[in-house]
């Protein structure tokens, strides 16, 4: 599962692409750089941080990889809203980052991006999903602790949207030290804690981190809206979590399911993802 993080995407993104010979004599092909975009539009937040967009190319497998000497950061980079007369300029915010903190995203708006550098030009757009509310949230830490197994009854999140079509993804992540996580399903030889930071699930794989998508039709529905409690079954250490809801567009679920994501995410000219999304995230401690 991709995780949903600046850091950890942009890289995966700019490694090197794969080049092959047919065989020992024969020469390799010219390299052809791609421009890689990695950019996310947040309803109701402004274009910067994980909301900006992430510029870099490729470089062949043979050559040193360098994250920040692959940013690119001499692009004219505009975003443009439907409806909208001219184009709004992102200016560089950082290394290979682009983005107006100003610039506050509308939800169920279409939005066109345009990166002209060193000759090149590439296209994105991504239609917003629709905003939605939680009459119902997790137990935050600051208000005390959630029991596990009363998560689904206790503690579910309530999602009222007006499209029962949305697509929405539901993420958790431990931000448990993997020392002090505990299993609330135990694997293997039935042990109470992982043995080593790769059985934890590193700094983003599975268990620690598990997100699931799903329609909100295919949910149970009360009278406030439509319920997520199996989230606490996603979970598999006890502890703190980082809990988060997100409405998602085609291009954001496409980058995170489909085979060959960084070509099915609606980037045009390059390769990536432009995607877009309505957020709300929780800080939780999940007890026994």
């Amino acid at each position: 599962m991709r995780r949903l993080c600046s850091v950890s995407i942009l890289a995966a993104l700019l490694l090197p692409i794969v080049l092959s010979a047919c065989d020992s004599s024969s020469t390799r092909p010219e390299f052809d750089s791609q421009i890689v975009v990695f950019g996310y539009l947040y309803v109701g937040e402004g274009v910067a941080g994980l909301g900006g967009i992430h510029l870099g190319h490729t470089v062949p497998v043979d050559e040193y990889y360098d994250t920040w000497q692959a940013a690119i950061s001499n692009a004219l980079v505009t975003l443009r809203a439907d409806g909208a007369a001219v184009a709004d300029t992102l200016p560089r915010v950082g290394t290979g980052v682009y983005g107006d903190p100003a610039l506050i995203i509308r939800a169920k708006t279409t939005y066109h991006l345009e990166i002209r550098v060193d000759g090149r030009t590439v296209t994105a757009t991504t239609t917003t999903p629709a905003a939605f509310e939680t009459p119902r949230e997790p137990r935050v830490i600051t208000a005390g602790v959630m029991r596990q197994s009363a998560i689904a009854d206790s503690f579910p999140i309530v999602i009222a949207c007006p499209d029962p079509k949305q697509i929405f993804l539901v993420d958790v992540w431990c931000a448990e030290d993997w020392q002090n996580a505990r299993f609330i399903h135990r694997i293997g030889g039935g042990q109470d804690t992982p043995q080593s930071y790769e059985e934890y699930g590193g700094s983003d794989g599975q268990p620690r981190h598990i997100a699931a998508y799903f329609r909100l039709k295919d949910l149970s529905h009360s009278d406030q809206g439509y319920l997520v409690g199996f989230y606490g079954d996603m979970m598999w250490f006890y502890g703190q979590y980082k809990v988060g809801i997100f409405s998602i567009d085609e291009n954001y679920y496409n980058y995170l399911y489909r085979d060959y994501p960084e070509r099915s995410a609606g980037v045009n000219g390059g390769i990536g993802v432009f995607g877009s999304a309505c957020r709300k995230q929780y800080s939780v401690k999940v007890v026994e």
